[in-house]
């Protein structure tokens, strides 16, 4: 019973991070991309750096994305 409890959170919680516009938007960019960072997110929604980077946050704690550091960008990917 335990481990279905935490399957529901789990899924509870991806369902959260990805009823927002903006994350869905960032979710379909990633897919259609390898990598992205954040720069090119910011400049393809036409939002602030660090309101793309607190969308991410939540889909990144989520599971759903995947950060990697190259060079003196910070990459995303789905």
């Amino acid at each position: 019973m335990e481990v279905f409890l935490d399957t529901i959170e789990k899924i509870a919680e991806v369902y959260k991070a990805l009823s927002d516009p903006t994350r869905l938007k960032l979710v379909r960019l990633l897919t259609e991309s390898n990598f992205l960072c954040v720069n090119a997110l910011t400049k393809k929604l036409g939002v602030s750096q660090s309101a793309v980077s607190q969308h991410l946050r939540v889909l990144r704690q989520a599971g759903l994305v995947q950060f990697y550091q190259f060079h003196q960008c910070a990459d995303f990917t789905w």
